[in-house]
């Protein structure tokens, strides 16, 4: 790539301000889609145990509201 950049007349420097560019780039597209993960196993993660205390509460006295009070 470097050599095909000089003959267009890219400078070197310019070309590895490219990369280091796209190397910040390709390091904040991992890191958003690790977070977009998370936050999608957190809320269905979250709506399991919601789903679940409603279960408890339907086919037993308890309210789920008021298993954690003593």
């Amino acid at each position: 790539m470097v050599n095909a950049a000089l003959k267009k007349g890219i400078s070197e420097d310019q070309v590895d301000l490219w990369r280091k560019q796209l190397h910040q780039a390709e390091k904040k597209a991992v890191l958003h889609l690790l977070l977009c993960n998370h936050d999608n196993w957190l809320h269905q993660s979250i709506k399991f145990v919601l789903f679940v205390l409603n279960m408890f509460s339907k086919h037993t006295k308890y309210h789920p509201s008021k298993m954690f009070l003593s």
